[in-house]
């Protein structure tokens, strides 16, 4: 099983259309997930299982960061 630090960047199974960043890590193995909207408000889970999340690494995003930085 997978295993996420705060502050990793992933998508849930059930919307992988959605990056969320993993806000805390529960002692019983589950997560608590946010993503900001565009209107300035947050979708947010808890209780999220690891077995529904996927590590989302985009390499274009990195490359186009490093480049504006």
């Amino acid at each position: 099983m997978q295993k996420f630090q705060i502050g990793d960047r992933v998508t849930l199974a059930s919307m992988p259309e959605y990056v969320f960043v993993v806000i805390k890590a529960k002692i019983d193995g589950s997560y608590v997930i946010e993503s900001l909207e565009g209107n300035n408000s947050v979708l947010s889970y808890d209780n999220v299982s690891a077995e529904m999340l996927k590590s989302f690494f985009d390499k274009n995003t990195v490359i186009k960061s490093s480049i504006l930085w």
